[in-house]
């Protein structure tokens, strides 16, 4: 049987509970096979997910920032399967990619993260 599959969106600002409801609902129906979306406003509730799920495949998208201070710690953990960076300073984070091998890219468009994703999630999880 194959592993489950959530997402995790971790961002002050979209993280927060009633925020960019429209954005949310257009990401939660990416793929059918993510089967649980949280959200986050900050790193420390989901670094305890991710903790407390170690037979699930998480898939994050994070602000430019917190990417930053967390991913260089979470990165070897097998249950991180991908990080995608959704900020509005590319130039300032695409080292991270670099760095980092399950960050898969620095977005500042919701259209090309969409589709990035998309077409990860559809390879990655038939």
């Amino acid at each position: 049987m194959s592993k489950s599959v959530i997402a995790c969106w971790v961002d002050p600002s979209i993280g927060e509970a009633g925020a960019h409801l429209a954005l949310k609902r257009r990401f939660e129906g990416i793929s059918n096979r993510i089967t649980r979306w949280y959200y986050f406003d900050n790193g420390d509730p989901f670094r305890a997910l991710l903790d407390a799920n170690p037979d699930m495949a998480l898939v994050v998208i994070m602000s430019g920032q917190l990417a930053r201070q967390h991913v260089p710690i979470i990165s070897h953990l097998p249950n991180l399967h991908s990080v995608y960076v959704f900020c509005g300073n590319k130039q300032k984070y695409q080292s991270l990619p670099q760095e980092e091998p399950k960050v898969k890219g620095i977005f500042t468009s919701e259209d090309d993260l969409f589709q990035q994703m998309s077409t990860h999630l559809q390879r990655d999880f038939p």
